[in-house]
């Protein structure tokens, strides 16, 4: 036995020096062992299998016979839990990535109220469809958060390469993920196609500061890119406020040109003796306006926006923005008095109530010799309606013309004075038959 086995190890070197002797060589083929089995995928197993309201990431490990990168995947169907309706088209998970025998899968956050089965089913691709042969199921937990409006004064372009968007209330970030936040955040068209014109990326800045949340992106906006029709998106849940509320998906039309919408006063109620105070224009881009062609403001009595009745005022640039020095004469009355800024730009009226408070106007109020300045005092009031008659007094003493449509004898009342909280202060309209008309309050 010994000998033989010499002979088989003799015979195998022999042929082998046969084969270099005549210069003819030979090659070992290695098959890959998965490309020689039928591809199948036996099992799947999703980790984690529950995920919270917020969504996250799913590694899906796939068990099965001659699995590669290129010839398995994944799908998904969403249902709710209870009662199995089919969710589908308001739960999109994203396949992020896929290896041999692994998938990873980006889920997005619940935006129900309702636990949501989410169905991974994985099989073998044929063309562009999945052959489904193993399933499993993920939890994605019920929406818990409180998601309420946050109401916006403004969105606009404030730089070459940012975006600021001004809510009416402190806000912060929604997430500890910087990167979560930021892929809820793009520009994007705001009829049509709705297409996305730039989503925010890490190496973009998104911060905020105080009501404001300001986007800065690395590369500056192209001449053409940001459109009448482009606005900002901001999905919900990025933000929450002080209540620990957040926000609905917030979209809003971008302003791009310098604009004036604001006029902030160094202080807005004074003693009897008058005194002078500084106005600063804000708005978009206000360094950039042309102030001596574009500018005019004039100071008038409360509820006037003629200029042929007001006071001229210079208006200067200044470290802070353009500027006005406003002096306002002794009150000799018994009565508070109130002066209003008028400022028009290019012509037309700045209406600081455009940013969404309807009551917002730059007033400055004089108090009577004597009076508490915690106490409530008014100056004047004016009215305005719909389908007014223009004849007479236009917002002291109005008439109006109405038919039976529904709103048509909508009026508005405009009190100026101090202290005039909504909560303390109550105006009731009631017609010469003793009706009285319901009252809604827009505070200042």
């Amino acid at each position: 036995m010994k000998n033989n086995r010499w002979k088989k190890a003799l015979s195998v070197a022999l042929v082998c020096c046969m084969l270099a002797g005549t210069g003819q060589g030979f090659t070992v083929h290695a098959q890959d062992e998965a490309a020689q089995e039928e591809a199948v995928v036996t099992a799947v197993k999703a980790t984690p299998d529950t995920l919270p309201e917020d969504g996250g990431t799913i590694t899906v490990k796939a068990t099965g016979t001659g699995l590669t990168s290129e010839n398995w995947g994944v799908e998904f169907d969403a249902t709710l839990k209870e009662g199995g309706m089919s969710v589908s088209n308001k739960i999109q998970p994203t396949v992020k990535e896929v290896k041999k025998d692994t998938a990873i899968i980006e889920v997005p956050e619940n935006p129900m109220r309702n636990d949501i089965d989410l169905k991974i089913k994985a099989g073998v691709k044929n063309g562009e469809t999945i052959e489904e042969q193993a399933e499993t199921t993920v939890l994605l937990e019920k929406k818990t958060r409180d998601m309420v409006e946050f109401p916006v004064e403004q969105i606009a372009q404030t730089g070459s390469n940012a975006i600021t968007a001004t809510f009416k209330e402190d806000i912060q970030f929604g997430y500890a993920d910087m990167e979560r936040v930021k892929s809820k955040i793009y520009i994007a068209k705001m009829h049509g196609t709705f297409e996305k014109i730039r989503t925010v990326s890490d190496e973009d800045e998104v911060l905020i500061e105080g009501n404001q949340l300001i986007v800065r992106f690395k590369e500056d906006f192209t001449k053409n890119e940001l459109g009448v029709d482009s606005g900002l998106y901001v999905g919900a849940g990025a933000l929450k406020n002080d209540d620990n509320k957040y926000n609905k998906e917030v979209s809003w039309s971008i302003t791009t040109k310098p604009t004036i919408s604001q006029i902030d006063l160094s202080k807005d109620v004074l003693d009897y003796q008058g005194g002078t105070v500084t106005a600063t224009l804000k708005g978009v881009r206000v360094d950039e306006i042309d102030i001596e062609k574009d500018v005019e403001a004039y100071l008038t009595g409360a509820g006037e926006t003629d200029a042929a009745v007001g006071t001229t005022l210079d208006v200067v640039k200044t470290e802070n923005g353009p500027q006005m020095t406003v002096t306002v004469p002794e009150n000799t009355t018994d009565n508070t008095m109130a002066y209003a800024i008028n400022v028009k730009y290019k012509g037309m009226l700045v209406y600081e109530g455009n940013n969404g408070n309807p009551a917002k106007k730059a007033i400055i109020s004089v108090l009577a010799k004597g009076t508490d300045p915690a106490k409530q005092t008014l100056a004047t009031m004016t009215i305005t309606g719909n389908n007014k008659d223009n004849a007479g007094d236009s917002n002291k003493d109005i008439t109006v013309k109405v038919s039976p449509q529904v709103g048509e004898l909508k009026t508005v009342l405009r009190l100026y004075g101090t202290n005039l909280d909504s909560k303390i202060v109550k105006v009731r309209a009631i017609d010469e038959n003793g009706i009285i008309f319901p009252v809604y309050d827009i505070p200042e």
